[in-house]
């Protein structure tokens, strides 16, 4: 009989399994912040001057949050996914929420973090109109 990996820490985190529920919050993040998480050239979940990236901010509360999970060698939704910190439906959750990641990790300005959020709309068939709340974006 094979067990299931335990946490580090004993830490889980369980993701909403709804698309638009993800989506929705990963946008009203964005529109709020305004600036990626990035500290010394490299995206974070949780830098030192208190930003938040797609995933750290909508989803891994404060109280769960451990700097161990930025300075892992590999520190990707699906690395975390595998050692059973982050708690996710569906291969097709996870696949999402990496692409929410991605797009946080990559969008340079505005204009393209929108266009980004757009495609990724159209592509999952979800109700894009908070995009619009995203008026500034510092990479």
């Amino acid at each position: 009989m094979t067990t299931a990996a335990k946490p580090f820490e004993g830490i889980q985190i369980v993701f909403p399994t709804d698309k638009q529920e993800i989506f929705n919050r990963v946008v009203t993040h964005f529109a709020e912040q305004k600036h990626a998480a990035r500290e010394h050239g490299s995206c974070k979940y949780r830098t030192r001057s208190g930003l938040s990236c797609a995933i750290g901010g909508p989803f891994i509360p404060d109280d769960l949050y451990r700097e161990w999970m930025d300075t892992a060698i590999n520190n990707t939704v699906d690395a975390w996914t595998r050692a059973n910190v982050f708690v996710v439906a569906s291969d097709e959750i996870k696949a999402f929420l990496i692409t929410m990641q991605q797009t946080h990790d990559n969008a340079e300005d505005v204009s393209e973090l929108r266009r980004r959020l757009e495609i990724i709309a159209d592509d999952h068939e979800l109700d894009g109109s908070l995009i619009e709340t995203i008026t500034e974006w510092t990479y």
